[in-house]
């Protein structure tokens, strides 16, 4: 193999070729045994210094590099990175710069110099004091990665991926760094199938703490809205560590028992980025609504300050509600609709005092919801009573609701507890004949801070009445009397009370006869409101503040479902609702064609509109024909059903066309059994319509009528006088309701 010269103009790799190439021959010499004039002169270094032997000059030329190395052992000591390496291919020496500056340099010349400076390389990528190489093409493999020669953070930010992939090799298990990952379909040990983005946070380190809580939480990509949480106990002494928690879904999880259970700082980002993010998504439908319960104070609010302590300020734009006494545990939510203009702070909300009366905290405002004043909370250890702080207004979207989470338990009617008819329990107690078809319950008895939800309250043949009952102690005297719906605030089917001290007893006043039926009491219940644990979804979450109007007859001005709505979902309601109003021109002065009705409708600027109508055209309207879908607005036949309902959602998409409609089909009425179905154009008919009518205009439907099971098997259960529904038809109605406002198209800013 011929021996070529390194020349000024070959390349790096050229000359690493021609330098192999010459070791190459040098080796076979040495094996073949020569001793010719090329091998003597091989003794000669680049020095001219002659050596006895050819091992005598090498060895003297790896003494040298090594030498060389050796100063350098101490890389640490280098102030600067080097990042620069050249060839010098005149002196054959690699030269090692940092800045602009030679740190060193080694010669290569000699035969096997090139392992030690290659060793001496990757001390100094081991170290950290080598960036800025330039590589020449495919020259990195996975090798480098495996050996940790090259590593993740030694690559620029247009080389890495900010949000990096765990792929089928990743268990995420072992995924306890603090950050953020794509996670892909096929990694191991995910709570769902299809792909993920998990996010891990951990608590704050402590020198004289070992065990640390961390926190997983992957949300699934796509379709998928699945949200997943867990914990770890991570030792940072050992680097062992071990499940706390399986992965929770969302709607499943448990907030107070995880929050019991980790360190002070991720219980705080519990509490800020899991509670707050979710305390309006809780779907209950129980919230049981205390406001009315409670006296107020205008033109007042409390406050608190460390020289004052707990203290009424005065502002005239304010009312503040009476102390009352709350349980650990027990979840509480606050709602003020307030004009854009307005806003809460942080310490203007209310107050928590433990038994003593001093202040514990603020009540919190939920996170981006200064507006809506809404603040979703759990009584902490060491409260036992709030003072809230409300608007003084006279607006209906503006009151104050103080609400808590329950479930309905011990349900009963007066059939269950005994009743006398035609007789009334006054506010003194004392107990009057009436002729207004009022009953009157026999004794309930009750304890001290029991919550009952009264319903119905709503509708009668006679007059209506404002005295909803009495408590009453062991000796017959009253106590209070049970509170009534304020003036001003929303139409509600039902009363939710609390049993003040020293009460033992309740009896309530209620319709027996309503409508056609000479006998509601089975109609009329009476429930426990009693602890419940959250159920949490984001469902519902993109309703949060949507201004909702609602369009119909008395079924929506009574407005028990509606309230359900508001509650489970925090929306602003807009009610719409005529008692007696016919969808059609059949009550010519009542009908919601009325165009004077849907302008009142619009005027809120209504996002989602829902519409039910039919019950009061039922026996005697005619269905119509459909070619009034497709007519001009004003052409149609407002005398039918699908001329007026085509009437009225033209008029409403052309007036606001971004509005979200929902139509509901019409419910059972068992007027003198006229709606099983037999009798042409009853409410059965009108519930097809309906049906049709959404179908040709591309409208949501709530199938009410079907959903809802109401029929003469279960009219007692359901009605509560034969059309109006009762507390568990307003439960099935919202249920119903709730299901299409989840899966109706997200609504734009």
């Amino acid at each position: 193999m011929p021996i070529e010269h390194i020349n000024k103009t070959d390349t790096l790799n050229e000359g690493r070729e021609k330098l192999n190439n010459a070791i190459t021959a040098f080796n076979e010499t040495v094996v073949e045994g020569d001793s010719s004039v090329e091998a003597a002169q091989a003794r000669v270094d680049e020095k001219g210094v002659p050596h006895p032997t050819l091992k005598a000059r090498i060895d003297d030329g790896m003494n040298s590099v090594n030498q060389q190395l050796a100063q350098k052992a101490n890389i640490s000591d280098l102030s600067d990175k080097i990042n620069e390496v050249k060839f010098n291919i005149v002196t054959h020496e690699m030269e090692f710069y940092a800045g602009d500056v030679l740190v060193e340099k080694v010669d290569i010349s000699e035969a096997g110099n090139a392992n030690a400076v290659h060793d001496y390389i990757d001390s100094l990528v081991n170290e950290g004091l080598i960036d800025g190489v330039s590589v020449a093409d495919n020259s990195l493999d996975t090798s480098k990665y495996q050996d940790k020669s090259v590593t993740r953070e030694k690559l620029g930010d247009d080389v890495l991926v900010n949000v990096p992939w765990l792929t089928k090799k990743t268990d995420l298990d072992d995924i306890i760094k603090q950050g953020n990952w794509i996670v892909d379909s096929d990694a191991k040990n995910k709570p769902f199938p299809g792909q993920g983005l998990l996010t891990v946070n951990r608590g704050k380190t402590l020198s004289s703490q070992s065990n640390i809580y961390v926190l997983q939480e992957i949300s699934a990509l796509g379709n998928n809205s699945e949200k997943h949480y867990r914990l770890f106990l991570y030792n940072q002494n050992t680097g062992n560590y071990g499940f706390v928690q399986p992965w929770k879904r969302i709607d499943n999880l448990d907030i107070g028992e995880i929050i019991n259970e980790v360190e002070t700082s991720l219980k705080d980002k519990l509490k800020n980025d899991v509670i707050s993010d979710l305390n309006l998504s809780i779907p209950n439908l129980n919230w049981v609504r205390l406001n009315n319960n409670l006296s107020m104070s205008e033109g007042e609010f409390v406050y608190y300050t460390e020289s004052l302590g707990v203290h009424r300020k005065t502002n005239s734009n304010f009312v503040t509600f009476s102390e009352f006494s709350v349980r650990e545990g027990d979840i509480y939510r606050i709602v003020t609709r307030l004009p854009d203009t307005f806003g809460w702070t942080d310490d203007g909300r209310g107050i928590m005092l433990d038994d003593k009366g001093n202040f514990v905290s603020f009540i919190e405002i939920d996170n981006s919801k200064e507006n809506s004043g809404f603040s979703t909370f759990v009584i902490p250890e060491g409260v036992t009573k709030i003072v809230v702080n409300g608007i003084k207004t006279n607006d209906n979207q503006s009151h104050t609701h103080i609400l808590k989470l329950c479930e309905f338990r011990n349900l009963k009617t007066p059939n269950d507890i005994g009743f006398t008819a035609d007789t009334q329990i006054k506010n003194n107690g004392m107990l009057v004949e009436n002729d207004n078809d009022i009953a009157v319950t026999n004794d309930i008895n009750v304890t001290e801070g029991q919550v009952f939800r009264v319903a119905n309250a709503h509708t009668g043949s006679g007059s209506s009445f404002t005295e909803r009952g009495v408590f009453l102690d062991d000796s017959n005297n009253v106590v209070a009397p049970l509170p009534n719906n304020a003036n001003g605030t929303l139409p509600y089917a039902y009363n939710d009370v609390i049993v003040p001290i020293g009460a033992t007893k309740m009896r309530i006043n209620f319709y027996l006869k309503q409508q056609t039926r000479d006998d509601t009491s089975n109609s009329v219940t009476i429930s426990e409101a009693v602890k419940t644990k959250p159920k949490y979804s984001s469902d519902h979450m993109h309703l949060l503040d949507k201004k909702v109007a609602f369009y119909g007859d008395s079924t929506t001005w009574y407005a028990g479902w509606i309230r359900m709505i508001q509650d489970a979902a925090g929306i602003k309601p807009y009610i719409n609702g005529y008692s007696g109003a016919s969808l059609t021109t059949k009550h010519s002065d009542n009908t919601l064609t009325d165009d004077t009705r849907i302008n009142q409708l619009l005027s809120s600027d209504p996002e989602i509109i829902i519409i039910n109508g039919g019950l009061n055209d039922s026996n005697g309207v005619e269905l119509g024909n459909t070619a009034d879908f497709k007519v001009s607005l004003g052409e149609e036949d407002k005398a039918t059903f699908y001329g007026a309902y085509s009437y009225i959602i033209k008029k409403i998409l052309t007036e606001k066309p971004s509005a979200k409609l929902i139509l509901w089909t019409t419910t059972f009425w068992n007027y003198n059994n006229s709606n099983d179905g037999s009798t042409p154009n009853n409410s059965l008919d009108y519930a097809r319509a309906t049906k049709e009518v959404a179908e040709y205009f591309g409208i949501t439907i709530a199938d009410v009528r079907q959903n809802m099971q109401t029929n003469t098997l279960t009219n007692d259960v359901y009605l509560s006088d034969n059309i109006h529904h009762s507390f568990r038809g307003d439960e099935a109605i919202a249920g119903i309701m709730l299901r299409e406002l989840k899966n109706i198209n997200r609504i734009s800013a």
